[in-house]
């Protein structure tokens, strides 16, 4: 159906279907035009003043009717008798029809710039003629023509950003020749617009034309300078600087002597993929952290991919690092990671501007010749025992300084190729400064390619996909072979058919189809095994790519009956056989180095003596594109594809292989080469003492920068080599498996695996006992004791293993064994909560190490000692010892250990009546356990801050951090879990969800059940039998006091401030022995704890109150106010001015009554004020006992 087009955008065009509408007065069009493109009914009166401002009222009205009836009369003779009409009228007003059938160009565009649609969006642009109503003007009108100018600016800005959209969406999709023409109309309409002359150079960049792009660039420069009288922005030099930059590149790359030009493979059939990694650069745009993992099996595509992209982004002033993992070469730690480093850095030339000396120290551990460069850095703090993790983690921080300092100057790219042969090292940093960086909103993308066989292999990756997919965003994209379609067009671009160097409507000419369609036959499309059999018929001669395409004898010489080997191996092995025997010697010997290499490494390995010859066969691989040259300086030559060298290898056969690994050992080794890369080589080689020897060097060597799981896979190496028995070839020192055992257990207690640890110091027990080496046995028991308590809480067994190695280390005078035993029988003493022997064993190994110097030790024993006072209630002497040895460890830089005495010492001071200098101590511990990254003490830093803000009645405060040590526990520390649930119970208790302390209590009991022996039963049971009291459940609540008292357990983690409750249950359920027991209990330790003078005071007064000694209670629960409110516990102040006023209600004292409840509901309002969570504070304010006492205080 014919319709009304009006076109606005360009000089005003009105047409019905076919016809063009010619009107007989500029007024009339210029009406038709102000009614559609304003919408609505227009008053006649605003439509006058428009049209004929200088009129009078009835000079304008009857001009007015003139006009429309013009128009009328246009509008008629162009649309058929019957149809539609397009003009409303009223008689104050006119409007323009849009029920009729009609379309506007000016609608059109403003309905497609929000919308996603890149079809509508293209559809806007191909309407846009110039700019709004070009040429078109009423000269004895200057109100219309200033309407004109508002709406023109107005649509200048919605056509920005249209085609700003566009030709982004445009360049990330690859479709360049559609967006250089929309980024000429963007220029068209706006001329002074940098970023649409930026547009256009990357756009003309990537279609291969950056001559073009530059001659943008110098318009660009000319305009400016002619019209604005200013140079280009910066950005825009910077990119011009980019584009030189490239084609230089180019330039240089395409030189070389005599070499064979090198088939370019097209860039095809990615380019879905490529706009999903465009939408993330728009994500790193917006301050995001983002990852893509990009998968495939060998030879997909991954890497070209990659590259396409990067330098997409490189056009979009995107700063990009490079590294890559590779197969061979022992997984040397964090290589891939210190290659991407190496390489940003030189480039960046002064990192001392982006980083502090300190963190610059820290990666000097990665890149040693900072020093070079900065010979005043001060010397990385060694790790002390225990202190591995936190050197490690200030190591990954500084890792992630860099990043986030690069950031601050435009959004950057983290490329790691080939990931499955990362270390795990490297793993574990890009998770590391994944977190980081998410967590600060650093606009970084982690891009890594993978293998998918690799990675169906191997659970570790997996694994560490999980974890970084729950730290940031990850996008996956799969590559698998391309269509039949796409190969034909890969085909016909190589060929050189220029007419296929655009993706949009290319056709196929019948000889490069054919062929296209045999090769798809035989590759399903893998583009690998299409690069390699081009370059295989290119090396037949079979045929041949230029500028002209393929003739009939290009097709008549390819013809299937010509013999082409069906699989890539046999196409790598026909190229292979045509290699001079020096040459496939070179080759050799790259497969057998694994990485790039030198000249003169290969000539060492593959025996090759004479120059002349080496340089010759090395040029010859080259032109064969078998090696490749990169920009390494030092190890320049590389295979061209990881297929070929897996092939190369193969082909070698094992005789060769070993005599190469040889000869690559020993060069190595006189290079001073890594342990790990020694190692590889002697075990393939089968020399195996030196294999021994480098494997506990590379294990060793990644202990010290804590790449954990590539330390136990070396050690492991080296203990296998140990059960070859007679076949290793040489003694073994007793010395050298000591180590090995020590170095290979710790690598697996720091990493978690707690059995695979206890099946290397059973390993070295039996070692030690076999050669009858008694301090070695005394070290092996130790560990295994260690193991026992830090996986299963196996306390006995451990005990078992201690008195074993104290019998033997006294026996032997071994006083250093004897002291690190004493000190392990504190600790499992202590989780038995054996106070006294706990504190014995305590200040035996304390004695021990301070008469052997033993200062690490000595600090573990102070703090050791601590925890023992804490089970007998020594509380000050548990501050002074805490304080002792937290000075110690903070000498020794030890700051996990320093936190943890910290948090005694904040226990201690909560103790003693100071829960507000707690407070301070808990917050400094945490700190100090989020500097550096210790999972474990913020979690322990947490939970020992929940009592001392419960105190003081921060409940929102305190909630919280329990909420954050249960979170903590549930993951990394499992045997703390119930007593963290316990922490969160109380919590939910002083907020009177009683609810909620209820179920997460009964949690915590089952939780506690599984370790054996359960550790805190009286803690739980104690806060339970509160919940179940406060709710009226004395039944449950006398059943919970009876389990305190026959545990007899009391410990640090025990705050027994509500403990009153256990008297209360226990005379409830008649069993007044046994709350004569309780009372007398809580006496006894009252003598060096405010907290628990006050529970006493609430003891005594339910005891007088149930012996009816009223006023005998009330003096007792005055003594208890007047004691809550000097240590400054107002949670406990309220609760005993609410009885108070309960007692003094029953012996009719009005006036005191009031007094106490007016006190207790002051306190109450000003602990609900505290809780910033209103649903939290309402729940409060609504609970029953609060309830009650705010409507007593009212009555």
């Amino acid at each position: 159906m014919s319709r009304l087009n009006v076109s606005v955008l360009g000089p005003p065009e009105v047409r019905y279907g076919d016809r063009e509408i010619a009107f007989p007065t500029r007024k009339a069009l210029a009406l038709l035009i102000y009614l559609i493109a304003e919408r609505g009914m227009q008053p006649r009166e605003k439509l006058m003043a428009l049209l004929w401002p200088d009129s009078d009222a009835a000079h304008g009205r009857g001009a007015l009717r003139m006009t429309l009836y013009y128009l009328r009369r246009a509008l008629d003779a162009a649309v058929p008798q019957g149809s539609d009409t397009y003009l409303l009228s009223a008689s104050h007003a006119l409007g323009f029809n849009f029920a009729a059938p009609h379309e506007l160009d000016l609608d059109t565009l403003l309905a497609a710039v929000p919308t996603e649609n890149t079809l509508a969006r293209q559809a806007a642009a191909d309407l846009y003629r110039g700019p709004f109503l070009e040429g078109f003007s009423l000269p004895d009108s200057v109100v219309f023509d200033d309407w004109v100018t508002v709406r023109k600016s107005q649509i200048q800005q919605q056509l920005t950003l249209l085609f700003d959209h566009l030709t982004q969406l445009q360049s990330e999709t690859r479709q360049f020749k559609a967006g250089i023409a929309n980024a000429v109309r963007w220029l068209a309409c706006d001329p002074f617009n940098e970023t649409a002359y930026c547009r256009l150079m990357q756009l003309q960049a990537l279609n291969g034309t950056p001559t073009a792009g530059l001659e943008t660039y110098r318009t660009c420069q000319r305009i400016l300078e002619a019209e604005l009288g200013v140079e280009p922005a910066a950005e825009t030099q910077a990119l011009a600087a980019r584009l030189r930059a490239g084609r230089a590149t180019r330039k240089t790359g395409g030189e070389g002597p005599e070499r064979q030009a090198a088939p370019t493979i097209p860039f095809v059939g990615r380019f879905a993929e490529h706009a999903e990694l465009a939408a993330l650069y728009q994500r790193m745009q917006a301050g995001e952290t983002s990852s893509a993992l990009i998968e495939g099996e060998a030879g997909i595509g991954k890497t070209h991919l990659v590259a396409e992209f990067l330098g997409w982004l490189t056009l979009q002033g995107v700063d990009v690092w490079r590294g890559r993992a590779f197969e061979v070469g022992g997984r040397l730690p964090y290589q891939p990671v210190v290659e991407a480093l190496r390489e940003r850095l030189e480039r960046e030339g002064a990192p001392g501007d982006l980083l502090s000396e300190v963190w610059l120290a820290e990666l000097s551990r990665l890149l040693p010749e900072l020093r070079d460069s900065y010979p005043e850095l001060p010397a990385p703090p060694s790790a002390s025992v225990g202190d591995e993790a936190v050197a490690r983690t200030r190591l990954l921080e500084a890792v992630a300084r860099l990043g986030s300092a690069l950031a601050r100057h435009g959004p950057q790219v983290l490329f790691i190729d080939d990931v499955h042969w990362a270390d795990t090292a490297s793993l574990d940093t890009l998770l590391y400064c994944s977190r980081v960086w998410a967590r600060n909103q650093v606009p970084i993308l982690l891009l890594v390619t993978v293998r998918t066989e690799a990675l169906a292999a191997d659970p570790v990756l997996r694994e560490w996909l999980s974890h970084l997919e729950r730290e940031i965003i990850l996008t996956r994209l799969t590559l698998g072979p391309i269509s039949a379609e796409e190969t034909a067009q890969l085909v016909q671009i190589w060929l050189g058919d220029s007419r296929a160097k655009e993706r949009e409507g290319t056709t196929v000419r019948p000889a490069s189809a054919a062929f296209a369609e045999w090769l798809y036959r035989e590759t399903s499309g893998h583009p690998f095994f299409i690069c390699e059999t081009l370059k295989w018929l290119r090396d037949q001669g079979l045929i041949s790519s230029s500028e002209g395409g393929t003739d009939s004898r290009t097709w008549i010489a390819w013809s299937p009956r010509s013999l082409i080997p069906p699989r890539v191996r046999q196409q790598i092995l026909g190229r292979l056989r045509r290699l001079s025997p020096t040459a496939r010697l070179l080759l050799t010997a790259a497969a057998v180095l694994g990485r790039p290499c030198s000249l003169e490494r290969l000539c060492q390995v593959a025996g090759v003596r004479e120059e002349d010859e080496a340089s010759s066969s090395l040029e010859e691989l080259l032109n064969r594109q078998l090696l490749l040259e990169t920009a390494n300086v030092a190890r320049p030559y590389a295979f061209s594809h990881d297929k070929i060298r897996d092939v190369v290898y193969t082909e070698a056969g094992a005789a060769r292989r070993r005599l190469f690994h040889r000869r690559a050992f020993r060069a190595l080794e006189t290079a001073s080469a890594s342990p790990a890369e020694l190692a590889h080589h002697a075990l393939a080689a089968r020399l195996t003492p030196p294999a021994f020897q480098y494997s506990v060097a590379a294990g060793d060597e990644a202990m010290r920068v804590f790449a954990l799981r590539d330390a136990i896979a070396h050690h492991e190496r080296a203990r296998q080599l140990i059960a070859k028995g007679p076949d290793f070839g040489a003694p073994i020192e007793a010395g050298q498996r000591r180590h090995l055992y020590r170095q290979l257990g710790r690598a697996y207690e720091l990493d978690n695996q707690f059995e695979k640890a206890q099946s290397v110091y059973q390993e070295l027990l039996a070692f030690a006992e076999a050669a009858g080496h008694l301090e070695m046995v005394c070290e092996a028991l130790n560990r295994l004791a260690t193991v026992d308590i830090l996986n299963r809480m196996n306390l006995d067994q451990a005990t078992a293993y201690l008195q074993q190695a104290q019998r033997i280390a006294r026996d032997s005078g071994n006083k250093a064994g004897l002291a690190e035993t004493e000190w392990n029988l504190a600790q499992v003493n202590f989780y038995k909560v054996r106070g006294r022997e706990a504190l014995a064993h305590a200040e035996r190994a304390l004695a021990l190490a301070r008469e052997l110097g033993l200062q690490e030790l000595t600090a573990r024993s102070l703090n050791m000692k601590a925890y023992a006072l804490s089970l007998l209630g020594q509380w000050r002497t548990v501050e002074q010892c805490a304080r002792e040895g937290q000075t110690l460890f903070a000498t020794m830089g030890n700051r996990p250990l320093e936190g943890d005495c910290l948090n005694l010492v904040a226990i201690a001071q909560l103790n003693t009546g100071r829960p507000r200098a707690g407070v301070q101590s808990g917050r400094m511990a945490l700190d100090m356990s989020r500097d550096i990254e210790n999972v474990w003490g913020q979690g322990n830093s947490a939970m020992q801050l929940v009592p001392c803000l419960l105190d003081i009645g921060e409940y929102g405060e305190a909630l919280a951090m329990a909420q954050r040590s249960v979170a903590l526990a549930r993951v990394h520390v499992r045997h703390m879990l119930p007593l963290c649930l316990t922490r969160l119970g109380s919590a939910y208790r002083a907020l009177l969800n009683l609810d909620e302390a209820r179920a997460t209590l009964r949690e915590a009991a089952a939780t506690n059940e599984e370790i054996i022996p359960p550790p805190f039963p009286a803690t739980i049971a104690a806060e339970l039998c509160v919940v179940h009291a406060l709710s009226g459940s004395w039944a449950e609540a006398y059943s919970c006091a009876r389990q305190v008292l026959l545990t007899k357990q009391r410990s640090l983690f025990y705050t027994g401030l509500a403990c009153w409750y256990e008297v209360e249950a226990l005379l409830r359920a008649g069993d007044e022995g046994r709350a004569r027991e309780c009372l007398d209990d809580i006496g006894q330790r009252t003598r060096d704890n405010p907290r628990l003078q006050l529970a006493h005071l609430r003891a005594l007064a339910v005891q007088a109150e149930w012996k009816a000694q009223s006023e005998q209670a009330v003096a007792y629960l005055e003594e208890a106010n007047s004691l809550a409110e000097g240590i400054g516990l107002p949670g406990e102040q309220w609760l005993i001015l609410a009885k108070l006023g309960e007692l003094y209600g029953a012996g009719k004292n009005t006036a005191e009554m009031r007094r106490v409840l007016a006190r207790a509901a002051e306190i109450v309002r000003a602990l609900a004020d505290r809780i910033e969570d209103e649903d939290l504070r309402q729940g409060f304010l609504a609970a029953e006992p609060v309830r009650r006492l705010l409507v007593e205080r009212t009555g």
